[in-house]
């Protein structure tokens, strides 16, 4: 599928039509750089779409998340920075 992040009754209805059980989030303008060049479109797709992909998950999963259903966000070092050699790895569920 193909549609706009910025779009949450898209992504509500295609949570709904496939019966999602885990969202991926990707979707996100890469590089802390672009930010600079182009602040409007960083926000627009980053903190808005964001936003209303997170708000159409909880209202398909329900606020409580008892369907099971997981949102995994993913970024880049660009925002967390790199590990070093002796900085502690994290495990498949993100924690340390």
């Amino acid at each position: 599928m193909q549609g706009d992040i910025c779009d949450e009754g898209f992504v509500l209805s295609l949570l709904r039509e496939h019966a999602v059980d885990a969202v991926v989030h990707l979707a996100a303008e890469s590089h802390v750089d672009r930010s600079i060049e182009s602040p409007e479109e960083f926000i627009t797709t980053n903190v808005i779409g964001t936003y209303r992909l997170l708000h159409a998950a909880r209202q398909y999963a329900g606020i409580d998340g008892a369907s099971g259903f997981r949102f995994r966000p993913v970024s880049t070092d660009d925002v967390y920075g790199s590990l070093g050699a002796e900085d502690p790895r994290s495990d498949a569920s993100g924690q340390a």
